[in-house]
């Protein structure tokens, strides 16, 4: 069924080869049991040439499937891995070290794929005066450090959380633009 609905979705893609389409592998989560082969054969067949990882790195263990495995099965069927999605606690000072070595070890695996740009969900929305300013602190020292890694950092808006669908942006340091002062 989900073929299905894919196939006919390829039948609509623009005349443009210069898009790429991609498919974050969260989809999947409705198909519980599904082999990671066979996820990326569907894609292949409907036209969607990238995946973007959600639940990193949960999702080797998810699909029982090695960092090495996954590399030969994507490139095996010219599919590209293009980013992870990846979240972290940015509006709480004491687990920075902890999100910063995450994305660090998340923008690392993706170098195999040749990938450079990590999706950043930001924080769920919460009461806190603080939390909006220390997210921007800590995006700060995200953007800074995907640089150094060859990465740019771009925050994804989504509902329910602290950038909400009004808004997106590259996570690049800003501190002429923010200073550290008035965040």
């Amino acid at each position: 069924m989900m073929a299905a609905a894919l196939a006919g979705a390829a039948e609509r893609l623009p005349a443009n080869r210069n898009i790429r389409w991609a498919l974050g592998t969260s989809l999947w989560n409705s198909y519980p049991g599904t082999k990671f082969s066979d996820i990326l054969d569907i894609m292949r067949d409907t036209g969607f040439i990238g995946l973007r990882l959600t639940q990193f790195p949960l999702i080797l263990k998810t699909y029982d499937i090695t960092a090495e495995q996954m590399e030969r099965e994507v490139s095996r069927r010219g599919l590209h891995v293009i980013t992870i999605s990846f979240n972290g606690a940015a509006d709480d000072p004491a687990q920075h070290a902890e999100v910063l070595a995450r994305a660090r070890e998340a923008m690392q695996f993706l170098k195999r794929f040749d990938a450079r740009h990590l999706v950043v969900f930001s924080p769920r929305r919460t009461n806190n005066p603080d939390a909006f300013p220390t997210m921007c602190r800590f995006y700060n020292q995200l953007g800074e450090t995907a640089g150094e890694m060859g990465f740019q950092a771009g925050l994804h808006n989504h509902l329910g959380r602290i950038v909400g669908i009004s808004c997106s942006f590259a996570l690049q340091p800003a501190h002429d633009a923010f200073p550290a002062s008035e965040l």
